[in-house]
């Protein structure tokens, strides 16, 4: 799966980050990456991994402050992408490999951790978040986003309504396209629903305190035709500390389905 997920974006990324590099992505720019980084604080003298990173815009934002900042993506064209894009700066660098590669190696520890959009693409999500307190230091802090679990579908129409089941975690394939550029990406992504519930128990399971949840709404000084997809949230973003004391008091169960 991992690797199927891969290729898509591999096919993507070219396409994906030129979307990006023109300012079309109005989500991405003006409601995602500003509160992402309101979340995270302060970055000043902090290591940051970006996980799921794609072209590396909120990477390179966040070491314009940050003592260091890291990149990491399964899809090599996306660090490709990344790495030549934003070369000049020197406290910034890509990797191309997984979260769970990446905790493995056991010497590298972060203060923050940014994911963007990303999660909901990672089959695993409590090997995924397990991993993820892994590389955070004690008392670091994990904010990502992913799109919203009640609302994304009656928004994109990704999956037919009569045939939605909200509380059944499960894959779904759909051509990626955005408000301002209603040009779908060269092939269609994989992304995982998820029932809310399942998101803030595998937080828990995987030793995250949950400081905040947020349904960002759309700027008032947002594009027209934005603003009239933008009836329900679209999106959530979670905010959460790691606290390897209390993750070692509860016992981790992973599961072989998309949990």
């Amino acid at each position: 799966m991992r690797g199927r997920i891969a290729a898509e974006w591999d096919r993507n990324a070219q396409s994906r980050c030129e979307q990006l590099a023109r300012g079309l992505d109005f989500s991405h720019d003006h409601v995602l990456l500003p509160l992402i980084l309101r979340l995270a604080g302060n970055l000043r003298g902090k290591a940051v991994i970006d996980l799921g990173c794609g072209c590396g815009f909120l990477t390179a934002a966040a070491a314009c402050t940050a003592k260091s900042a890291i990149g990491v993506d399964i899809s090599k064209q996306m660090i490709f992408h990344a790495s030549q894009r934003f070369r000049e700066h020197q406290n910034l660098r890509f990797i191309s490999t997984s979260i769970e590669r990446l905790a493995k190696v056991g010497d590298i520890r972060f203060d923050i951790c940014l994911a963007n959009m990303s999660v909901m693409v990672m089959p695993r999500l409590r090997r995924t978040l397990a991993s993820i307190s892994a590389v955070l230091k004690n008392g670091g802090l994990l904010v990502f986003s992913i799109a919203h679990p009640c609302t994304w579908n009656t928004f994109r129409h990704d999956e037919a309504v009569e045939c939605f089941e909200y509380w059944r975690p499960h894959a779904v394939v759909a051509p990626f396209r955005i408000t301002l550029d209603q040009k779908a990406l060269p092939v269609p992504t994989t992304y995982f629903h998820r029932p809310i519930s399942k998101y803030v128990s595998c937080l828990v399971e995987a030793g995250f305190l949950i400081e905040a949840i947020e349904e960002p709404k759309a700027p008032r000084d947002s594009p027209p035709e934005y603003l009239r997809g933008f009836t329900y949230p679209r999106f959530m973003v979670f905010s959460a500390v790691s606290e390897s004391t209390f993750a070692n008091l509860r016992p981790r169960r992973y599961s072989h389905g998309l949990s």
